[in-house]
């Protein structure tokens, strides 16, 4: 039995491997199946995921769906249909939070809401033991297709000790080629070899841009990997990669005191010499002592959700924070050597061009290293999608990957794109060509691809 994992992004490059699917391989190779992944990133001609499929011949293909890629997640579901694959499987953020829309849409036979890794191991175990086409139904989270009816178990089961996962196989990535666009703390230094990980699933706030998405997909309880499980894989990158730096993409890594000091002695008893970088709220920012010994154990960034320099725009994000607090929590972490970027979100809906202005004198006039400037999206299954709808206010249906950073997705409601674009260029433009950033474009200058990926990533 054979499976085939498909990564269907054929947009911007980010130097981010699809971690969600290492760890379902990984998963899977504990059971004795031999797993493959077609990385679409660096290859994104369905010419040639034809050619990998006909080649395989899988009898299983997964397919990860987000909402930014999902018609490519269905021209990838169609290929694989048409090279004989016994059973195809959609799985990600969108198919989540839409299971049954998204599954009668697709040329599928089954879908996995939620976390992936149990239910997409089970439905290979029961392939295998059938000997072809097994009956699916009633494993949690598992949704399939009979004769055109979509049918499911809308349980999901939320894996409660992260530990228990194997290490994602980080071997089915190219790592060499991700390692040259991985810029996540170039800031901190150009020469960095490095790659993102994650340590912790689900989110405790509410902020009206991810959530309840992000409970459908992780569950609501936040969950963390131990300190020691987490240097492990930190030793192995270095050891297989010869990794010097990590970026933790999870959406709060700054939340337990008691857990970011054991993490900190536990990096500062390794000796691993790995530096990194976490996110946070700027009201989860840790006290002087934990960011001094942070420091220590190699913490050299902090990005911050900031969002918005307006009030009642912070406000509608449900991100409840006080504007006052952002320069505060700068403030602090700089005293420690330790750089900031600041995420802010343009574009809300009633968001006026004085409230955009507002943002972007904030960023600018602030202490911050970085800053990111997106446009926003808004996500089926979000708050912010509901308040769309309860208003009447039209949303987009044709997602790809620009509305993430560029276009949004607001067709009503908001202030038209072409005006957002404007001001989003505009925002960084007058962010980074401030003489207080002159040090980082100059760093920049010494990883042009990286700034480049950046840029694209970002901006464009």
């Amino acid at each position: 039995m054979k499976v085939l994992l498909i990564f269907p992004n054929r947009g911007v490059v980010t130097g981010e491997p699809p971690i969600g699917l290492g760890y379902i391989a990984a998963c899977l190779r504990q059971k004795q199946v031999a797993v493959d992944l077609l990385d679409m990133t660096f290859a994104p001609s369905f010419a040639r995921a034809q050619r990998v499929m006909e080649a395989a011949k899988p009898d299983i293909v997964g397919i990860y769906a987000s909402t930014v890629m999902l018609k490519d997640s269905y021209a990838a579901a169609r290929l694989a249909r048409q090279c004989s694959a016994k059973l195809v499987v959609l799985g990600g953020p969108h198919a989540s939070v839409l299971p049954e829309e998204t599954l009668r849409a697709a040329d599928a036979d089954a879908l996995v809401a939620g976390e992936g890794e149990w239910a997409f191991t089970e439905i290979a175990e029961r392939f295998r033991a059938s000997g072809g086409l097994p009956d699916l139904r009633g494993i949690p989270g598992v949704y399939v297709k009979i004769q055109g009816q979509v049918t499911g178990n809308s349980e999901r089961r939320f894996i409660k000790d992260l530990d228990t996962l194997p290490l994602p196989a980080r071997d089915l990535f190219d790592m060499r080629r991700y390692g040259k666009h991985w810029f996540q703390l170039d800031g901190a230094g150009s020469n960095l070899v490095g790659t993102n990980i994650v340590t912790s699933r689900g989110c405790p706030f509410s902020c009206s841009f991810c959530q309840p998405t992000l409970q459908s997909v992780f569950g609501a309880p936040h969950r963390r990997r131990s300190p020691e499980n987490i240097v492990k894989e930190l030793a192995a990158l270095k050891a297989e990669y010869g990794l010097s730096a990590v970026q933790i993409v999870d959406d709060l890594f700054f939340i337990d005191s008691a857990y970011i000091e054991a993490f900190c002695r536990q990096m500062l008893e390794s000796k691993l010499g790995i530096v990194w970088g976490a996110q946070s709220r700027v009201d989860t920012v840790p006290d002087d002592r934990l960011l001094d010994l942070a420091y220590r154990a190699g913490l050299r960034l902090i990005s911050l959700g900031i969002e918005s320099g307006a009030s009642r725009v912070i406000k509608l994000y449900d991100k409840r924070i006080h504007i006052d607090q952002v320069n505060a929590a700068v403030d602090r972490i700089r005293a420690h050597r330790i750089k900031t970027r600041g995420f802010f979100i343009i574009g809300a809906p009633t968001e006026s061009i004085a409230e955009i202005k507002q943002t972007i004198d904030f960023a600018v006039a602030s202490r911050l290293d970085e800053a990111a400037f997106s446009v926003l999206t808004p996500l089926p299954g979000t708050h912010i999608h509901a308040l769309a709808k309860a208003n009447g206010w039209e949303v987009t249906q044709d997602w790809g990957y620009e509305h993430y950073y560029a276009k949004g997705g607001f067709l009503s409601g908001a202030l038209p794109e072409s005006v957002i674009r404007r001001y989003q260029r505009l925002a960084f433009l007058r962010f980074y060509l401030h003489p207080s950033r002159a040090p980082y474009l100059l760093n920049s200058l010494l990883s042009p691809r990286r700034a480049v990926t950046k840029l694209k990533c970002y901006f464009t």
